[in-house]
């Protein structure tokens, strides 16, 4: 048996792929080592969150309102009696005992590619970053993101771990039409937050001089987060902003297939949960994505032709319903399967 608490800063105030992360590697933990025991500490009593049986939530109120502040100065206090410390981006750097500090940093592109981050993001990350070398073990998602890391912070290397991700668990409730959108038309979808990294503007262009334009629709999920860029405003592209679970659902199960077309990645989970719906994907050829396998065309998403080839080859040969492709099948790890690797690399 272990004791083990749980950084739970983002189920309070955190972005959506930070809430379904420690939500799923909470329930995953408690799924597969049901005599652990799990602890989650927060700010306040989270709303709408809830959390399987037998873990419990702790308020450990905060004298600061930010995240990493919170967790190097105050989360260490509290985990004197715990064996680990599971926390995100940031390390506790306070707290006495023999407890381990587990840091899942989620990627380093900050680091690799500080072009695509705004001074604000690379301040925050860049504090985080100063921690790691106080974590007995990086946790991380995909073998392509944990040698990156090795890279750029070569004093944590021989500590760094790729764990995995796994679906979101509240993909799985009967989806909707999104009342956003008007669907009239085939579509091809794009999901993610808006920020260059993601490579929208490119998308737009190349959807609107292909030809594409002229037989499908282009729905883009997601909010601007993060440095911006400029984005045409393009007949038959429609942007939704955020959608529900359950909308979500919707546009992977009707789509005539799903594009990513960002210029780097830690992971990349909207290719497992568009393979989950049965939704077709073309992706851009980054480590990754090919790490992940889940898509039928990579294209380079640095350059125009090639994503304008990539998505004429998926629109003639790979469409749901030109031949009732179910998408390529995705080996997908379960969130206990993700808490297994995670427990097994701090504890063995």
């Amino acid at each position: 048996m272990r004791r083990v608490l749980f950084d739970g800063y983002w189920l309070v105030d955190g972005p959506p792929s930070g809430r379904n992360v420690i939500s799923g590697l909470i329930e995953g933990w408690r799924s597969a080592f049901p005599d652990d025991v799990i602890d989650v500490a927060v700010p306040r009593a989270p709303k709408g969150v809830s959390v399987p049986p037998g873990v419990r939530l702790l308020t450990v109120a905060p004298r600061v309102s930010n995240h990493g502040l919170w967790v190097m100065l105050q989360i260490g206090l509290t985990a004197r009696r715990y064996d680990a410390v599971v926390s995100q981006n940031f390390t506790p750097l306070t707290g006495r005992g023999q407890f381990i500090r587990a840091t899942f940093l989620h990627d380093a592109l900050f680091r690799d590619r500080p072009q695509w981050f705004t001074l604000s993001e690379r301040l925050y990350l860049g504090v985080a970053s100063l921690t790691l070398p106080r974590a007995r073990r990086v946790l991380t998602s995909s073998k392509a993101e944990a040698d990156r890391i090795r890279r750029v912070f070569p004093r944590v290397r021989a500590r760094v771990a790729a764990v995995g991700l796994s679906v979101p668990l509240d993909l799985d409730q009967p989806g909707g039409v999104p009342s956003l959108v008007a669907i009239e038309r085939p579509f091809i979808l794009a999901v993610g937050r808006l920020n260059v990294r993601k490579n929208i503007q490119r998308l737009i262009r190349v959807f609107s001089r292909g030809g594409l334009a002229e037989r499908f629709d282009l729905i883009i999920v997601g909010a601007p987060d993060g440095k911006s860029e400029a984005v045409t405003d393009v007949a038959g592209v429609h942007f939704t902003g955020h959608v529900t679970d359950s909308e979500l659902i919707s546009l992977y199960s009707q789509c005539e297939f799903f594009v990513f077309p960002s210029l780097g990645e830690g992971f990349g989970l909207p290719l497992l949960e568009a393979a989950r719906f049965g939704a077709p994907s073309a992706a851009s050829d980054i480590p990754p994505f090919r790490e992940i396998n889940t898509a039928a065309v990579y294209f380079d998403p640095h350059d125009d032709k090639s994503m304008a080839e990539g998505l004429a080859e998926m629109a003639s040969q790979h469409r749901r319903s030109a031949n009732g492709s179910k998408g390529v099948p995705a080996v997908a790890l379960s969130w206990a399967d993700v808490a297994v690797a995670a427990r097994s690399a701090m504890f063995d």
